[in-house]
């Protein structure tokens, strides 16, 4: 899994990003920034754009106003609920 990350996303963050989704399967915007230490907004939303080109991630809830967008990490959720949620 480590490879398709490094391989999305072509970013120095692949790993905080993957470790990030380890940690927090469904992960909004905000925490996502906080837990990887991305610098800035922008490459983080491009960040979680190219992981979910890929189909490493997918969209769970779309940014409402002032809420962050959620995200969630399909392959680990699918795991831990033995079944395909995603």
């Amino acid at each position: 899994m480590k490879d398709k990350f490094i391989q999305a996303t072509k970013s120095q963050y692949a790993i905080p990003a993957l470790d990030a989704f380890f940690n927090q399967p469904i992960i909004n915007t905000a925490n996502f920034i906080q837990m990887t230490g991305i610098p800035n907004r922008i490459t983080a939303n491009n960040v979680l754009k190219s992981l979910v080109e890929a189909g490493l991630i997918s969209l769970h809830k779309p940014s409402e106003g002032r809420k962050s967008a959620e995200y969630a990490f399909n392959s680990i959720i699918n795991i831990i609920e033995s079944r395909d949620v995603y």
